[in-house]
């Protein structure tokens, strides 16, 4: 069938390749409008948000929203979606259809469909990012029955500074509860896995800290040491380098430790922010590899 946004999207990658590899604030908003009006048109399943839950004591981040489209449905599959922001910013609750969208997509399609919102430096450092992926994931084993899902079919889905902080917490033992998994698979899209200590951007040093002689032990790349799960690395056509060449180091080091046939995507014709705006508006590229992997999964 013939795709009835053809014209808005050929716009869209139109805009994508004259910006290039530029990741600004500009950058995303320039293409959210499209891509919310995008979603306005699109023809979606009605979707049940329960929002704003606790999972831990931070009143303002320790929040997420439950996305289900049939309450009577049992054994589903769970993704959990966590957005980025530079490890400074961003929020479950980014303006519009974001990023409630990612969360409607994977309801749409038979799972529960879980948005999270993590603390953020200054106020927080490393590694307490990827202990509240950790503590999203606990909430989810003892919860999620109640909407319908299944407790070990968990699958982390993070995006950008998102996947940098699942990442962190799916590839280190030590951050797994009495060293056991409480997840069935990862999807990182577009993140960050080392640090550059010559010269560390701020947000960086916010999260990360002074002392650089730390940030080899800190970093994912270098220190993975589980990863007997299957996961999935996405990259974007137009990605910044650190993003592009960190998901092919992250890859390679998946291998090397012999996870089980780590995949790799590269969505062609996007950038860095543009994935996750496309999340169920209908860009059958980025939704049917993400599909195929909770398939494989």
């Amino acid at each position: 069938m013939a795709d009835p946004f053809s014209r808005e999207r050929e716009d869209i990658a139109n805009k994508v390749r004259a910006a290039g590899k530029a990741f600004t604030p500009e950058t995303i908003a320039t293409f959210a409008p499209p891509y919310a009006a995008l979603h306005a048109r699109a023809a979606k399943p009605a979707i049940k948000v329960t929002r704003n839950i606790a999972y831990g004591d931070h009143s303002e981040r320790h929040l997420l929203d439950v996305h289900v489209s049939d309450d009577k449905l049992s054994g589903r599959p769970v993704v959990i979606f966590f957005h980025g922001g530079g490890l400074i910013g961003g929020s479950k609750d980014a303006g519009g259809p974001y990023y409630g969208n990612v969360a409607d997509f994977f309801a749409a399609h038979g799972c529960v469909g879980i948005n999270a919102t993590y603390r953020v430096a200054p106020e927080i450092q490393w590694p307490e990012g990827a202990r509240d992926i950790g503590a999203v994931a606990a909430w989810a084993r003892k919860n999620v029955a109640a909407f319908g899902g299944d407790p070990e079919k968990i699958i982390l889905v993070g995006h950008s500074a998102g996947a940098t902080h699942v990442a962190g917490y799916a590839f280190r033992k030590d951050m797994h509860p009495a060293g056991h998994r409480n997840f069935a698979g990862a999807i990182l899209m577009s993140g960050v896995y080392g640090i550059d200590a010559s010269n560390p951007p701020p947000n960086h040093r916010a999260y990360y800290g002074e002392d650089k002689s730390r940030y080899a032990t800190m970093q994912v790349a270098g220190n993975i040491d589980a990863c007997d799960f299957p996961v999935l690395v996405t990259i974007a056509e137009y990605d910044p380098l650190r993003f592009e060449s960190g998901g092919y180091r992250v890859l390679a080091e998946l291998v090397e430790k012999g996870s089980p046939l780590p995949r790799v995507k590269q969505f062609l014709g996007h950038n860095h922010i543009t994935p996750a705006f496309a999340i169920g508006a209908g860009d059958a590229a980025i939704e049917e590899a993400l599909l195929d992997f909770l398939g494989r999964v």
